[in-house]
């Protein structure tokens, strides 16, 4: 069992009236992983009571959490052809995984740049815009899902592998570099007996896999077409999540009374599949919307009532390709931001003692 010890050293300093500087250094000792150092530097600039710069730098270290040491599942997934596959994820220490090159996960180690602008032009208006860049070295990620005559040969024939056709294991495959923006704005203000704030913000963030391992000799000799980390974890990695984000809301609260209302927007999105010998489908789901619904009403000091909707408009993603969707019985894939289930309605009763 990992265990592990921290000391931390925190500076500030006020040169000017206008400027704040701001160091932290980490020292953290891990029983698995020996030592580790991180730090933090920022600083903050007021151009005027109502405008403020800001930037920081800082690197930080994150040691294997026991999911991606340890964890261990089986699962039915998509396999050569378009067939399903009876597909294992091994740890890390598995036997069969040390077999096929697997090695003992090593810490990530990241480079984070910021710099941003602040301000409050008007009472109760607040606006914000930073931009970043996040750099990872040894990125855990799973490999790819190998399969294949060899392979399964291999798999079948060691203890426990019986009935086996794919395995995967978490590795530190890749160096990724993440790029963006955030913007947000909030405005609060009396309105109708209560307090109205409207906000609105959007995100936009791109990662690139900017260099990866090596694939191990012992998955080359099983099929030269291995490679460590695949289309499917390359997608994972760059194209599956949305890269942009956007966010318009309304909240009104009162004495007793809330009503909230919230439109969701995300970019669209890509899911790729490895089903062998090169064919590898895109399934691309455009940009998509959801808007939710909520009021709350404090019954009694202790009791308070909760009714919503999310996805109002009951907004379903663009349908699955014909060479992903199996027979139809897959009509939508579950990357999807908005879901699957279309709209949904909730009530609630929470009770404090």
């Amino acid at each position: 069992m990992r265990s592990s010890a921290s000391h931390q050293w925190v500076l500030s300093l006020r040169p000017t009236e206008q400027l704040l500087i701001e160091g932290a250094v980490r020292v953290e000792t891990y029983s698995d992983f020996g030592e580790t150092l991180s730090g933090k530097l920022a600083s903050s600039f007021a151009v005027k009571p109502t405008v403020r710069l800001r930037g920081a730098v800082s690197n930080s270290v994150r040691a294997p959490f026991l999911g991606q040491t340890a964890f261990t599942d089986r699962t039915v997934n998509f396999g050569a052809g378009g067939t399903l596959a009876s597909t294992r994820t091994l740890s890390v220490s598995d036997p069969l995984a040390r077999l096929l090159g697997a090695e003992d996960l090593r810490e990530e180690r990241t480079l984070n740049l910021s710099a941003g602008v602040t301000a409050e032009p008007v009472a109760g208006l607040t606006l914000s815009l930073d931009a970043f860049r996040i750099q990872v070295d040894d990125r855990i990620t799973l490999s790819d899902r190998f399969f294949g005559p060899a392979l399964e040969a291999l798999v079948q024939a060691q203890p426990g592998g019986a009935g086996l056709q794919s395995v995967r294991f978490f590795t530190n495959a890749v160096d990724t570099e993440t790029t963006g923006v955030d913007a947000v704005a909030n405005w609060r203000f009396p309105f109708s007996a209560g307090q109205l704030t409207l906000g609105a913000a959007y995100s936009y963030a791109e990662t690139e896999i900017t260099d990866r391992r090596a694939t191990p000799a012992a998955l080359l000799a099983l099929d030269p077409a291995f490679a460590l980390i695949g289309a499917e974890e390359v997608n994972t990695l760059e194209e599956a999540a949305p890269r942009w984000k956007a966010l318009l809301s309304a909240e009104w609260t009162a004495d007793r009374y809330w009503l909230m209302g919230r439109l969701n927007g995300y970019g669209s999105t890509v899911r790729v599949f490895n089903f062998g010998g090169g064919f590898e489908p895109r399934q691309r789901s455009g940009a998509e919307t959801s808007l939710d619904l909520e009021g709350g009403l404090d019954v009694t000091e202790s009791l308070t009532w909760t009714a919503g909707v999310t996805n109002l408009l009951d907004n379903y993603p663009d349908r699955s390709d014909p060479a992903i969707n199996y027979f139809g019985n897959l009509p939508w894939d579950v990357l999807s931001p908005v879901g699957i289930n279309g709209r949904y309605l909730y009530s609630r009763l929470t009770a404090r003692f």
